[in-house]
């Protein structure tokens, strides 16, 4: 009874004329099999290999046994499967994330060139000297100050006769929580901490009286600057990694620069007028 519902089964019936159909197919089907050459191959490089092991590595702080690179290795064959795919069904134009991704590798293999190689001091002092804006190290003043609590002329005037005659500064100034003295600083730092401009205003001071009045963005500051260094250009010696770097940079935007007005001239680039494209 059982084999005869079985037989009798619409299921059965499905799978059987299924295999009939694949078994006429394929008496009839004229086309050869794939040539050998035809055949899309994917291998795994052993040095590639060896990155999937280092990745491993580094990630899980050991070495993966055999059946785990197997693993990474089948699921890379995969990925590789899948991106060959993708690209032939045309997946990825279109894509923003994809193109700009293809874009920053191109760039980075245009760059690569300059992240390699010596840089001898010549040249570093050509970029030094043709740069020395980037370089220069700024005025650097140290000083005590004092926030007035009457930002007047009179009051300024007073103080400062006061300070003359030795008062202590403590007692003229308003209570702030700005620093009563600096030690020798950069301008731009201390501008970092009175606002704006304060630091520069330090240059026109006298050294070691008490001057002003100098505004910042709390108010009005008597000064006394105990110490000053001019802006200087340091010599290489003494900046050279920081050269170095820069100098890096400025060649891997010259090589990326280069490279796609080389890759541009390849094309006949036709792109709408900006106005138009606009004004629609």
């Amino acid at each position: 009874m059982i084999a005869r519902k079985i037989l009798l089964s619409p299921l059965v019936h499905f799978f059987a004329l299924g295999g009939l159909i694949f078994a006429i197919f394929a008496m009839v089907n004229d086309d050869p099999d794939p040539a050998p050459d035809t055949v899309d191959f994917i291998t795994l490089s052993p040095s590639d290999a060896e990155r999937l092991v280092e990745q491993f590595s580094s990630t899980w702080n050991r070495s993966p046994t055999a059946e785990e690179l197997s693993g990474l290795m089948q699921s890379w064959a995969l990925e590789e499967a899948f991106v060959r795919e993708a690209l032939s069904l045309g997946l990825d134009r279109g894509d923003a994330v994809v193109r700009q991704r293809l874009r920053m590798k191109m760039q980075f293999l245009a760059e690569a060139g300059a992240a390699t190689g010596e840089v001898d001091d010549a040249v570093l002092q050509t970029y030094l000297e043709e740069n020395e804006e980037r370089f220069v190290q700024p005025q650097q003043f140290s000083f005590d100050q004092i926030l007035l609590p009457t930002p007047t002329s009179e009051a300024v005037e007073r103080s400062l006769a006061r300070l003359a005659d030795g008062a202590d500064a403590t007692t003229l100034g308003q209570p702030t929580l700005l620093p009563a003295s600096m030690p020798l600083t950069a301008a731009p730092l201390i501008d970092r901490t009175f606002g704006s401009g304060f630091g520069a205003s330090l240059g026109g001071l006298p050294v070691g009286e008490w001057a002003g009045p100098v505004e910042s963005g709390y108010g009005l500051h008597l000064v006394r600057v105990s110490g000053m260094t001019d802006a200087r250009l340091p010599p290489l010696a003494d900046i050279r990694d920081r050269v170095e770097a820069e100098w890096r940079a400025a060649d891997a935007r010259r090589m990326r620069e280069s490279f796609g007005d080389a890759l541009l001239e390849r094309y006949t680039v036709n792109l709408p007028d900006a106005d138009r494209v606009l004004q629609q």
